[in-house]
């Protein structure tokens, strides 16, 4: 247990201690005695203390309510980068950096949209500044706890077990089966204008049933799993309509319903969110209520599908709709850290100032981004999940 001295207390600061210190670890107080007793402190403010005492200068964030832009200016600190630099024992306000990029402060101000209406991870100074490959406040934490050990031998701080976790994302669950006949009428005669004869008999052998349907792949996914002793999660795509974005099976199928249903009876199962519920709260509903009927359990996870996703909205519509965990924080065009952090946290809403009940689980790795986004070879993919995997292994 260490104190945390402040001459102010805010939301902010209390959010940013909870995840940076750890909720538990840390007492707050605005008592400047703290400064001069024997006991290991963070002195979050201009004022000197004595030999026990870590001083990071505040930068002024952490004390506002407002939502402005801020100067970005990248320095270096134990090789890695820094901004919001202020005088103090360590360069820089390492609780107002870390508010920042884990709060996506970047995304409520003005910013430029990808292809696809997204926040484009281009915008991000992650990115500008090349550390989008890094969980940069773990590293920082690491770096302050070595600065906290030198002044107090006696310190230690507490590490979370690491932890994988499996998703995979069911935009559409099969390539022919449950479309209909119309539907696949409609890509029989495209596949033949296009001269697609393999594409155009394979469908044909697969709705006769003389051959599995490509897309078919769960029994393998699950059995892979299960020798392994592991658990998957399985977001599914719950749209009603086939349009734009949303060309899923219609949750109305049989097919897809016995599906949900398998996957249900041996993995947790989680939301897709369809480009459509980012209209409003209803659909969303309508598609959440969908999924807890097919598999007779309340569904509390999501991924937004392309990882459409607009701060604060989309996460406010999230918990008006009864989710409670999401999986979103990550960018759909690129691999790597969102947050900037890739343990779960709670969503911290800068427009209402408030730490909120959504955990968010963030993941730096996808490998439609490989795939589509980066074209990388399966090699090169490969090489870059094991390059993140050895970095958070070692946090």
């Amino acid at each position: 247990m260490i104190w945390l001295y402040s001459k102010f207390i805010s939301n902010r600061l209390i959010y940013t201690a909870d995840i940076f210190i750890g909720k538990g670890q840390y007492t707050i107080t605005t008592d400047q005695s703290i400064l001069f007793s024997d006991q290991l402190c963070i002195n979050y403010s201009n004022e000197t203390g004595g030999s026990k005492s870590l001083q990071i200068m505040p930068h002024g964030i952490l004390s506002e309510t407002v939502i402005a832009q801020q100067e970005i200016k990248i320095k270096s600190w134990h090789q890695l980068p820094i901004f919001f630099e202020t005088n103090g024992s360590i360069p820089f306000d390492v609780l107002a950096a870390s508010f920042y990029l884990i709060s996506r402060y970047e995304e409520y101000l003005p910013h430029e949209k990808d292809s696809y209406g997204r926040y484009h991870f281009k915008n991000s100074i992650a990115y500008q500044y090349q550390f989008l490959d890094l969980p940069l406040i773990e590293l920082w934490q690491q770096a302050l706890h070595e600065t906290m050990h030198a002044i107090d031998e006696n310190y230690a701080c507490k590490k979370e077990d690491f932890k994988i976790r499996f998703s995979y994302d069911i935009d559409m669950s099969f390539k022919y089966k449950g479309k209909g006949l119309l539907r696949n009428c409609g890509g029989f005669l495209k596949d033949i204008f296009q001269l697609k004869t393999g594409q155009a008999l394979e469908r044909i052998a697969v709705i006769l049933g003389l051959k599995n349907d490509p897309f078919d792949l769960f029994d393998i996914i699950q059995e892979a799993h299960q020798k392994r002793q592991q658990t998957a999660k399985f977001f599914f795509l719950m749209s009603a309509k086939s349009k734009g974005y949303d060309k899923n099976i219609s949750p109305l199928k049989k097919v897809q319903q016995t599906l949900i249903q398998k996957i249900a009876s041996t993995s947790d199962l989680g939301l897709h969110p369809s480009a459509a519920s980012n209209d409003g709260n209803d659909i969303l509903m309508q598609e959440k209520k969908k999924l807890e009927r097919i598999t007779d359990r309340p569904i509390s996870d999501s991924r937004q599908h392309y990882i459409l996703m607009d701060m604060p909205h989309t996460y406010q519509v999230l918990i008006v709709s009864g989710i409670t965990a999401d999986y979103s924080m990550g960018y759909g065009g690129i691999n790597g850290f969102r947050a900037s952090y890739s343990r779960p946290y709670k969503w911290f809403d800068i427009s209402s100032n408030t730490t909120t009940s959504l955990m968010i689980h963030p993941f730096c790795w996808m490998d439609a981004n490989c795939i589509f986004n980066e074209k990388k070879t399966p090699a090169l993919a490969q090489q870059q999940l094991e390059k993140y995997l050895q970095i958070v292994v070692h946090l």
